[in-house]
């Protein structure tokens, strides 16, 4: 599952537990659970990433890298 969800991550900018776990029929718990881990890697960032976006929301650490230099 956690690879399932890094692949994701790395195609994907911001999106929310719920939106990967849509996308694959999984539980939202098991989700936060591979994402937490990923964080704990580095691997991904937790925050709020959109514009008038709430809660908690995920991102690949290199796409969001990426863009922050497009946006600058």
């Amino acid at each position: 599952v956690g690879e399932l969800v890094r692949r994701y991550a790395r195609t994907h900018g911001p999106f929310t537990a719920g939106e990967v776990a849509n996308r694959f029929g999984l539980g939202p718990g098991v989700v936060l659970g591979a994402l937490q881990r990923l964080v704990q890697t580095g691997r991904v960032v937790e925050g709020e990433f959109r514009p008038g976006g709430h809660g908690r929301e995920w991102c690949d650490s290199d796409i969001l890298r990426a863009l922050r230099r497009r946006s600058l």
